[in-house]
């Protein structure tokens, strides 16, 4: 930044001291790069000179500047993101979109972990997001919802995972799980040829509970005619 401390004599110093951008006043703390001066440039952290004396108020403890406290909080956002925390908890937490902390991220040059997202039916059967699914959800008897959470996806996103891959949702409300010769009853009218509503039908069950019978097996399903 040019020194504008020393005047020599016979210029006009009024018309050579560069203008802010913003402000319009002219200034000797105007920077070169962005054309701001000091107060523009850090409104917060910016003490006169003049206050700046001994005892003044330019010996109190100054708020950090916008730079910094954003500063502050990206090197949070790193630190927890590193330490496993998801996006959307990190946003959660932060009053933040899970976007902005993305941009953080990003910004940050930080790798970003895979998660969820883009061309859903392939990822849907990704085998090691399937494995994070029945990890949590069968092995850990995590819900739903906090398999989600744990995953930094949204609920509908883990039960579709679910669907696709034949994990059963557990019964609630005090239902008792699916005998399995009924299961076993269930495959083989299947590999007979029978039609799944006709066999949802013989067992007072909905033709999709069928399919995930079916599923869950491994057996491979049959196209539904379509009128």
């Amino acid at each position: 930044m040019p020194d504008y401390s020393a005047r020599p004599a016979g210029l006009d110093w009024d018309a050579l001291t560069p203008t802010c951008s913003l402000c319009g006043k002219p200034s000797g703390s105007v920077d070169t790069e962005t054309g701001l001066c000091q107060p523009c440039t850090d409104p917060i952290s910016y003490t006169p000179t003049s206050a700046a004396a001994p005892g003044g108020p330019g010996d109190a403890a100054r708020r950090p500047g916008p730079r910094r406290r954003y500063a502050q909080r990206d090197a949070h956002i790193v630190e927890r993101y590193n330490a496993g925390d998801p996006v959307t908890t990190i946003a959660t937490d932060q009053s933040m979109s899970p976007g902005a902390v993305r941009a953080v991220l990003d910004r940050e040059g930080i790798q970003r972990r895979r998660t969820l997202g883009g061309n859903r039916i392939a990822e849907d059967r990704d085998p090691s997001i399937v494995d994070k699914v029945r990890r949590l959800y069968v092995d850990e008897h995590c819900s739903v919802e906090e398999a989600a959470r744990r995953l930094g996806v949204g609920v509908s996103r883990v039960r579709s995972v679910m669907r696709r891959n034949g994990i059963e949702p557990r019964q609630t409300g005090g239902t008792a799980p699916m005998p399995q010769d009924v299961r076993d009853d269930i495959i083989r009218r299947y590999n007979a040829a029978e039609p799944a509503p006709a066999i949802a039908a013989a067992h007072g069950i909905n033709p999709s509970t069928v399919y995930t019978v079916l599923r869950a097996a491994g057996v491979p399903t049959r196209k539904q005619a379509t009128r």
